[in-house]
C-alpha cells in the first residue's frame, strides 16, 4: 500500500463495523492491482479480507465482480478463511437489509409530501 494513501480522501463505502485500517486496506484493493499487507496476529485483517472477498465474488461482472481465490500455507488457514467468508456474508446481508429499509422509508417520505 502506498505511503500516500489517505483515509481522509477515500470515500467511506464500507459499513461502520470495520475499523479505519480495515477500511483503508479494503479500499486499497479497488485502487491498486496488487495489495501487500504486513499484518500481525488477530488484528482483523483476515476477517475484513473475507468480507471483501464475499462482496467482490457476489458482484456482477459489469460492476467489477470476479472469482476470488484464497492461498494459505495450510488447510486449517483455508478452513478458517471460509468460516470468515460465511460470517462476512451474513454481516453484509444485514447491512443490505438496513440500507434497504432506509431507502424504502425515504421513498415513502417523498411520496407523502
Amino acid at each position: 500500500m502506498p505511503d500516500t494513501f489517505d483515509m481522509e480522501n477515500t470515500p467511506d463505502i464500507f459499513p461502520d463495523i470495520f475499523i479505519d485500517y480495515q477500511k483503508i486496506m479494503m479500499t486499497s484493493v479497488f485502487a491498486n492491482p496488487v495489495v501487500i499487507y504486513e499484518k500481525s496476529r488477530r488484528i482483523g485483517i483476515t476477517w475484513a479480507v473475507a468480507a471483501l472477498a464475499v462482496l467482490v465474488a457476489g458482484m456482477g461482472k459489469s460492476a467489477g465482480g470476479m472469482d476470488v481465490f484464497y492461498m494459505g500455507y495450510n488447510l486449517e488457514m483455508a478452513r478458517e478463511f471460509i468460516v470468515y467468508c460465511a460470517f462476512g456474508r451474513s454481516v453484509l446481508i444485514r447491512q443490505y437489509r438496513e440500507l434497504r429499509k432506509v431507502f424504502l422509508s425515504m421513498i415513502r417520505t417523498q411520496k407523502n409530501r
